[in-house]
């Protein structure tokens, strides 16, 4: 008898280690496959959507206090397995964007310590007259159909993206502020699922 339960203590602490190795999102280990974490997700309230732009299956729901927050589920291509977690908050009228920029990264310093790196943002095109930045209570993202000289002379202005290391993975934050609205961006990676991604790209090549 005690040696069946050494053997099951044995288990549960295989199991939770294999959990710490991986980067987490919502208590979540990003690892398995998109579909398995996709639900994981639901059962914590978030709501399936139609999938992003770039074909990420896509949800929406509520992250660090904020509503109204679209998440994508980032994956190694042909293979269903996720290495990340892509999601993106609206912060619009009445808040003021740069503080909650700001607090953000307060938060994130304060449990991952201060950004091992700071790059520039990707340039956002300004040529399109349409823009993502505005979500509904029904988690669907709209699309704010823009006339052509007002969404050129829009200032989109973006911050640095930070980078904050954790022993699992990272975690990217990115602000862009669009007039008196904007979003914040956050990407989730974890670390062993992104070698296997690397790895997918190079035995491309």
């Amino acid at each position: 008898m005690k040696h069946l339960i050494f053997i099951c203590l044995l288990a549960v602490y295989g199991c939770t280690t294999m959990a710490q190795n991986h980067q987490t999102f919502k208590g979540i280990p990003i690892n398995g496959t998109v579909a398995e974490f996709a639900k994981q997700l639901e059962d914590k309230g978030f709501t399936p959507v139609e999938n992003d732009d770039e074909g990420n299956v896509a949800l929406h729901g509520t992250f660090a206090g904020y509503n109204n927050c679209n998440v994508s589920l980032l994956q190694i291509p042909g293979t269903g397995r996720i290495y990340g977690v892509k999601v993106s908050i609206a912060v619009e009228m009445p808040l003021t964007f740069t503080d909650e920029y700001q607090k953000m990264q307060s938060m994130l310093v304060e449990k991952y310590g201060e950004p091992t790196s700071k790059t520039e943002a990707p340039a956002i095109d300004n040529s399109t007259d349409k823009a993502d930045s505005q979500v509904t209570g029904d988690g669907a993202t709209v699309w704010t159909e823009l006339f052509d000289g007002l969404m050129q002379s829009l200032k989109i202005k973006s911050s640095d993206v930070l980078k904050f290391e954790s022993p699992s993975g990272s975690i990217d934050l990115v602000g862009y502020n669009i007039a008196v609205s904007g979003v914040m961006v956050l990407t989730y990676t974890d670390k062993e699922n992104l070698k296997s991604y690397r790895k997918s790209i190079i035995d491309d090549l």
